[in-house]
C-alpha cells in the first residue's frame, strides 16, 4: 500500500487527528471541531422548546432525545463548551480544527459517513487537493424529519476521507462519438435484463 505524505497541523491542541482503525481501512474518520458555544439566541431556542426532538452525542451515542432531557443534565455545557446547532432543512459548516499541505499530484475526498445518512443527516461530499492549505471543513444539511435539532459536538465523526492520486486528463476532440457502445443513463441501468431483452417489473 502507497504511502502519501501529508503535512497536517492542528488549529488546538485538544484537535483529534483524522484516524482509521484498522491498518487496511481505505478511509479516514473525521472529527467536528467547532469553535464557538451556542449563541444566545440559540441556547434561548432550545430553552423555549423542551417537548421537541434533538439528534445528538448522548451518553457517548449519537440518539434522538427530547430538548428537555438534554437541558437536565447538559445546559453549562451548551453555554460554554463549541458546538453547532443545526436547525432543520439548515446547512451548517463543520470545522475539523486542522490544516494541511498535500502534496502535488494528490488529493483528498471528504465523504459521508453511512450512519449519519440514517439519522436523516447529508453530508456534503468535497474535494481537498494542493492548491489549498487553509482548515478542513464540510457542511452538513439536515433533513431528518423526525427531529427540529441536529447538535454537533466537538469530537463528533461527522465525515470520512479518502486519498487519491490525481491525473490529467488528454481531452480526445472529436467531431462526433460513437454511440453504438451507449447504454443509456439516468436510472437506465435500474431496468433488469433477461436474455438480452428488457424485464418491466411493474
Amino acid at each position: 500500500m502507497q504511502t502519501v505524505p501529508i503535512e497536517i497541523a492542528r488549529l488546538d491542541n485538544f484537535v483529534d487527528y483524522p484516524y482509521r482503525d484498522e491498518e487496511t481501512s481505505a478511509y479516514y474518520d473525521l472529527f467536528a471541531a467547532p469553535s464557538e458555544p451556542l449563541s444566545i439566541l440559540d441556547q434561548s431556542e432550545l430553552k423555549n422548546n423542551g417537548k421537541e426532538k434533538v439528534l445528538c452525542n448522548y451518553n457517548g451515542k449519537m440518539q434522538i432525545v427530547l430538548v428537555s432531557q438534554l437541558l437536565e443534565r447538559k445546559f453549562e455545557v451548551l453555554a460554554q463548551e463549541p458546538m453547532i446547532l443545526i436547525k432543520r432543512y439548515e446547512i451548517k459548516m463543520i470545522p475539523f480544527g486542522f490544516e494541511t499541505l498535500i502534496p502535488f499530484g494528490w488529493h483528498c475526498e471528504l465523504l459521508p459517513r453511512s450512519g449519519f445518512k440514517i439519522k436523516g443527516l447529508l453530508t456534503l461530499p468535497g474535494i481537498i487537493d494542493h492548491v489549498y492549505s487553509g482548515e478542513w471543513k464540510a457542511e452538513v444539511l439536515h433533513l431528518n424529519p423526525e427531529v427540529k435539532y441536529v447538535l454537533i459536538q466537538k469530537g463528533d465523526r461527522t465525515h470520512q476521507m479518502t486519498v487519491h492520486e490525481t491525473h490529467r486528463i488528454d481531452w480526445q476532440k472529436k467531431s462526433s462519438i460513437d454511440r453504438t457502445i451507449n447504454r443509456g443513463g439516468f436510472g437506465s441501468t435500474g431496468v433488469g435484463q433477461i436474455n438480452g431483452n428488457q424485464r418491466h417489473l411493474f
